[in-house]
């Protein structure tokens, strides 16, 4: 028997959560698996998924501290540890590393899903003396490190841009243990749609946190030289975060309000992306992209600017386009291109439904078995 902790700080609506939550569902099916999901921050926005899982909240204090005495109490998790005697800890975004890795135990193997390039990580710099918050993530870093190699850790990367960063940036000693496994959508939430959905009207929609690296601003700039090209489109933000009122406001000084759309975040954006037409994706930096998949597996063409990890998806003219940051005049032509030929926009749905239908978790969850039993040997 496999006993797995997948250990992730919050379950606010993300991609990391998101997946996490998929694998845990599709391992619980699984008769020689026992899972558990924790989390330690907020609320549990993915309640309407994992009414079904173990999953427990845990509350922590984790103040670190290089210049004074540190604050930390991790005895209830401590006291998971004990109660559940997992062989596996499967960690998830950079403040789970900290909490889990403090005390590491010896009947237990770590993995670590890394689901962007964890800035932390990266190499030191003169830069890094003259900034306090630099400086500290260094320092953790180190510490971190030093908990890894006692453990033996093991990485995943979920793109070979992923890979290539943690290849770059760990010690050999550590480097070792990276495999690369793309992440995975659950199919059997999506539904393609038959219809190309194209008609006077052209539906675009994004789907993300409003974050800077997001980059919702850039999407703007497509609908007003869309309209300055005199065709006519709407798009729909779905998603909440810092920066979303200063993009409703760069609309309003567009004066593109009115084909702007901002529905914050649902429960249900299988539904939400069948009533559009096209997917559009503008960040600066792409670890991955689930939603690039779940677009593509309602059969949405997907147009997105190069975030580097999403070049494991997207081929350009064959499954979507992948467009040189900055630029919106090629992104523009793109979707001009796809909804003035239908040949080619159906070409490019059924390429990218393909392309969807090779990431399903379930093939995903019997290769991280594979991992979770070839590390413990």
């Amino acid at each position: 028997m496999i006993r797995v902790l997948h250990i992730i700080p919050n379950l606010v609506k993300g991609g990391a959560q998101r997946i996490a939550i998929d694998i845990c569902k599709e391992l619980s099916t699984r008769s020689n698996v026992e899972v558990m999901l924790v989390y330690f921050e907020g609320d549990n926005e993915f309640s309407f998924l994992t009414k079904d899982l173990k999953v427990k909240k845990l509350s922590i204090t984790f103040n670190l501290s290089f210049t004074s005495k540190s604050n930390i109490d991790l005895s209830s998790f401590e006291n998971l540890l004990d109660e559940f005697q997992p062989t596996i800890i499967h960690s998830h975004l950079y403040f789970a590393e900290l909490i889990t890795r403090e005390k590491t135990r010896a009947n237990i193997q770590y993995i670590t899903h890394c689901h962007d390039n964890i800035r932390q990580f990266r190499s030191f710099s003169l830069k890094t003396i003259w900034s306090k918050s630099n400086l500290v993530e260094y320092l953790e870093k180190r510490r971190l490190f030093n908990r890894y190699k006692k453990c033996n850790n093991q990485f995943i990367a979920i793109s070979n841009n992923g890979y290539q960063f943690l290849q770059d940036e760990l010690p050999n000693t550590l480097s070792a243990g990276v495999v690369l496994l793309n992440n995975a959508i659950n199919l059997g939430y999506f539904k393609k749609k038959e219809k190309l959905g194209l008609s006077s009207e052209i539906k675009l929609i994004n789907v993300g946190n409003f974050l800077e690296n997001k980059n919702q601003k850039f999407l703007l700039e497509v609908i007003y030289l869309l309209r300055q090209k005199n065709k006519n489109y709407l798009i729909t933000f779905v998603g909440d975060g810092e920066t979303r009122k200063t993009v409703e406001e760069k609309a309003r000084v567009l004066e593109i309000a009115h084909l702007v759309k901002f529905i914050g975040r649902t429960d249900n954006i299988q539904s939400v992306l069948n009533e559009h037409s096209i997917y559009v994706h503008s960040a600066f930096s792409e670890a991955f992209g689930l939603v690039l998949l779940e677009a593509m597996a309602v059969g949405l063409p997907v147009v997105s600017l190069d975030g580097k990890g999403n070049r494991d998806l997207i081929h350009n003219d064959v499954n979507g386009y992948l467009i040189p940051q900055g630029d919106v005049n090629q992104f523009v032509d793109r979707i001009i291109d796809l909804t003035n030929n239908p040949s080619c926009f159906s070409r490019i749905q059924q390429n990218g439904f393909e392309t969807a239908k090779k990431y399903d978790i379930v093939p995903y969850c019997d290769r991280l078995i594979e991992i979770y039993i070839n590390s413990k040997n």
